[in-house]
């Protein structure tokens, strides 16, 4: 390490708790007399929690603040179910900026979703049901990551039930869930003497061995079972064990194929469990998608993976109810990831000039009667969130569009502005009407958008078989929403991107100025089109003509 990576770490050793005594002294200053006083009140309690999530959404650039008010914004929204949204959203702004308090948020998260669904009327109880779900299933995915089986099994035994008594397709996914948690506990049991062995002997092969091939097939932890390599090993442990500690989406492109075949062979060895064969099969279909994702090049080794992957898919549905297996970590999943950053104006443009002025992404120049469009180089693949911020310049109109993936294939979300009143459509766009799209047209009258004015639109796109749903907020409150096949899904030549699988924007002399926009996926993951740490390079950009 240099001299000045060692100068800088011990800053931020000696200097990271005077900064969180520093947040500490500002929260007392500006919050202890109202939190006093809050606390022998439960609506005051909630006003405060309100105030203090507000305060902290201002208070990105000081973590240590952020945290405080976050925190004690939980708590005194807790209190109170008037309070439960405050707690949701301090959850998760606190999630998305401090990663390392991710699975306490989500303990917090499944708290309120208890109480809510406790307390919820019948035509309520599907909603708050599939939200308990949800936080009990990825509350039991941090226990069995931290080795506690025993919680784990427990929180999937209760996310049955509830699934049960909502008649949820997602029952039998959670029962396999199950079956496959209770032979990772069987396994997790070996581990402990195995380490102990080894520690004794560290000469012996076959004991090392087996503790690698535990750790990487039956726990699906290839980043623990790089510990054990060495150079006594195999040669393919030794040249593929450190390769998939690293991740999917760090993954080289042309290693991508290499990685894919060498889990789906471990899949088919005798002794893999129906769990273990399930987990590498799961690893091999990251690596082709992302490989697939990555090399658009219509050649052989294109050819030769998309094989791979039938056969993978084809292996993972003989498996039946063993199948489950945890979604393969790739960048985004469950974390906010602002994707403004992500974007080159010189490599991701597909139609149009685009770029940043003043922070905003605006259009520099577009192409008469046709949509200016650009995408986001991350493939998605499965459930997901996005949040974009915009606003419109004074003197435009017609269209702005978020091209969305879905599935295998895309639509758009479309906001309509010229006339007197907002025009939304899913599946919809200018000049064309709503359009016959696997179920009933999307196209509603809404708030008129104003110039000058940021407004946020919040988008949730969710897949189960065939079946889709899209729905979309617009400044909290509903705006639209579509369900339906979504196979049969339109699409639309003019708005199409480089890659389907990306998210992406367009606009039809709308002129928007982007202020941000971030993804978060529920489900599945997001494969980045160039490594994550290639830097997008902003444009010089001229200002438009007067």
């Amino acid at each position: 390490m240099s001299t000045t990576r060692l100068v800088a770490v011990a800053i931020l050793f000696f200097a990271a708790p005077l900064w969180a005594d520093e947040a500490t002294d500002t929260f007392n200053r500006l919050y202890g007399n109202e939190l006093e006083a809050a606390q022998k009140s439960k609506g005051a309690s909630v006003a405060l929690a309100a105030k203090m999530l507000e305060a902290a959404k201002e208070a990105e650039a000081n973590p240590p603040l952020l945290a405080l008010l976050c925190e004690k914004a939980c708590e005194l929204g807790a209190q109170d179910p008037k309070g439960y949204d405050t707690v949701l959203a301090a959850a998760d702004l606190l999630s998305s900026n401090i990663p390392e308090k991710a699975a306490a948020c989500r303990e917090r998260v499944l708290m309120v979703r208890q109480q809510q669904y406790a307390k919820a009327r019948s035509d309520d109880k599907v909603k708050t049901g599939e939200a308990l779900l949800d936080a009990l299933l990825s509350t039991a995915c941090d226990k069995a990551q931290d080795g506690n089986f025993d919680d784990a099994l427990k929180r999937c035994r209760q996310a049955l039930t509830v699934a049960k008594s909502l008649k949820s397709p997602n029952a039998e996914g959670i029962d396999a869930h199950i079956k496959h948690l209770t032979g990772q506990q069987k396994v997790a049991g070996k581990v402990p003497q195995l380490k102990e062995d080894l520690k004794a002997d560290p000469a012996n092969r076959d004991k090392r061995g087996e503790l690698i091939r535990l750790l990487l097939v039956e726990l699906d932890n290839p980043e623990e079972a790089a510990k054990y390599v060495d150079d006594k090993c195999d040669a393919d442990v030794q040249k593929y064990v450190p390769a998939a500690a690293k991740g999917v989406d760090l993954a080289p492109e042309m290693a991508c194929p290499a990685l894919a075949n060498w889990y789906l062979g471990l899949s088919q060895a005798k002794d893999t469990s129906p769990g273990g064969k399930a987990c590498m099969l799961t690893r091999a279909k990251a690596y082709c998608e992302r490989f697939l994702a990555v090399h658009t090049q219509e050649d052989k080794e294109r050819s030769t993976a998309a094989v791979t992957l039938k056969k993978v898919e084809a292996d993972l549905k003989a498996l039946g109810g063993a199948a489950w297996a945890p979604p393969v970590k790739m960048l985004g999943r469950g974390q906010w990831v602002d994707l403004l950053g992500l974007v080159d104006p010189k490599k991701d443009c597909v139609t149009g000039t685009w770029g940043l002025r003043d922070g905003d992404f605006v259009v520099i120049s577009g192409i008469a009667l046709k949509a200016s469009r650009f995408q986001v180089p991350l493939a998605l693949s499965g459930n997901y969130e996005a949040e974009i911020k915009f606003s419109q310049p004074k003197g435009t109109g017609n269209e702005f569009a978020i091209i969305l993936p879905v599935g295998d294939t895309w639509t758009v979300l479309s906001i309509q502005a010229s006339g007197a009143q907002g025009r939304y459509g899913i599946g919809c766009v200018y000049d064309k009407g709503p359009e016959v799209c696997g179920g009933k047209p999307v196209q509603v009258a809404g708030p008129r958008i104003e110039a000058d004015r940021v407004y946020t639109i919040l988008v949730r796109v969710q897949v189960a078989g065939s079946n889709g749903r899209i729905s979309a907020t617009l400044d909290g409150g509903p705006l639209c929403a579509w369900a339906g096949d979504w196979t049969k899904l339109t699409v639309f030549s003019d708005y199409a991107l480089a890659n389907p699988k990306c998210l992406g924007f367009a606009e039809r002399n709308f002129g928007p100025h982007i202020k941000s926009a971030r993804l978060r996926m529920l489900s599945g993951g997001a494969t980045p089109l160039r490594p994550p740490d290639a830097k997008a390079a902003p444009v010089a950009t001229p200002q438009p003509p007067k």
